[in-house]
């Protein structure tokens, strides 16, 4: 595996299924890039793993690699990793440091890596290291692709029985009738792209978007013809821009956050773990594309979809919920009328808000409000 890959495959385990692998590398956009070590070694899973689950992890990465490496073999290894560090040693990774650690790899090929991880990187962003000498030694030894394949199993069998350990977290039922719907939250919360794609295939229909979006566009224009507000808004001055600020609202329904260019994963009845694992790279592919295409992404997404609040999620897509949905007429005479009261009200109370709060209007403005209020 080239020292590109190796890089690759531990970001996706680090941000696609939210693994833990040796390094780790943190960025937040205005801040530098970090490298850490995660300190992962096989004798950290005695506690939680069996003798047969160390042998049966050993084995398929043998039967992988056609390798036939023995449990000692990989445990002398995992003892020439480097032990403790100096917390208080961060500083900063010069280009010649980089490239002598992940052999050979430089600081640009690094950064376009990143970048298919995280969008916004900017390329003249320094990187460092957390206790920089031992992170870069123990970078230095997994990366020396003179040590494949023989390298690559330890750190395969590591990372399984790391994912082993999250999974036992997750899922010991001491009490089932105490825990169980604790365990389904703890799993079910995670998908938010899941959930709302079953909410949108349950709640939602095409005739209930269009009926929204009338009962939005109806609930606007009554809003900006409002007498009460619009002389407020012309005795300060700001008609045009109270105008603007209403016209510029928008609906967002929870369909239009659906990408349906990309494939829901096929989950199972049976293999909890691999169910759980694709749901995850699924989440990530989701995430991923909105970010490259600039799109609204609502990160709480089961609660968000599961309470009754119309709310903006931007300066001005206005939300409505799938679980609103059920405030729909459905198949009354006259939709329109009959769904006005219990959506546009909610409607039309959130815009009033937006326009109570906002700082663009002038001093003459804001006090009529609050008379008005």
């Amino acid at each position: 595996m080239s020292s590109g890959d190796l890089l690759r495959f531990a970001l996706d385990l680090q941000h696609r299924y939210n693994l833990a692998f040796f390094t780790a590398v943190e960025y937040e956009p205005g801040t530098p890039i970090t490298i850490s070590r995660n300190h992962l070694r096989l004798q950290n899973y005695r506690h939680s793993c069996v003798e047969t689950c160390f042998g049966v992890a050993l084995s398929v990465v043998n039967a992988h690699f056609g390798t036939n490496y023995t449990l000692e073999q990989i445990e002398d290894w995992d003892r020439r990793l480097p032990g403790g560090s100096d917390a208080a040693s961060k500083a900063e990774v010069t280009p010649e440091e980089l490239r002598d650690a992940f052999n050979g790899l430089d600081i640009s090929q690094l950064k376009a890596i990143l970048q298919e991880f995280s969008i916004d990187l900017d390329t003249g962003t320094p990187i460092y290291a957390e206790a920089k000498e031992v992170t870069l030694q123990e970078i230095r030894l997994m990366w020396n692709t003179s040590s494949q394949p023989f390298s690559l199993c330890h750190m395969i069998m590591t990372v399984a029985l790391k994912a082993v350990s999250v999974m036992q977290l997750f899922t010991v039922v001491t009490f089932p009738s105490m825990r169980a719907a604790s365990i389904c939250k703890s799993h079910g919360t995670e998908f938010q792209e899941l959930w709302r794609r079953t909410h949108v295939a349950f709640l939602t229909s095409e005739k209930k978007n269009v009926q929204l979006r009338n009962v939005f566009e109806a609930t606007r224009q009554a809003f900006t013809i409002y007498a009460p507000l619009r002389k407020i808004m012309k005795d300060g001055n700001d008609t045009a821009k109270f105008d603007a600020m209403v016209a510029n609202i928008s609906l967002l329904l929870p369909i239009d956050l659906i990408l349906r260019d990309v494939a829901a994963p096929n989950l199972s009845t049976q293999g909890f773990v691999r169910n759980y694992f694709r749901a995850l790279s699924f989440e990530f592919d989701v995430r991923t594309v909105k970010s490259r295409r600039g799109s609204v992404v609502i990160r709480d997404g089961f609660h968000y979809e599961a309470r009754s609040q119309v709310a903006f999620v931007n300066d001005t897509a206005l939300y409505v919920p799938a679980s609103m949905f059920g405030l729909l007429s459905g198949n009354n005479t006259d939709p329109l009328l009959a769904d006005a009261p219990g959506l546009g009200s909610r409607m039309a109370a959130t815009i009033w808000l937006k326009v109570i709060t906002s700082e663009m209007w002038s001093s003459q403005t804001h006090q009529a409000i609050l008379q008005h209020r």
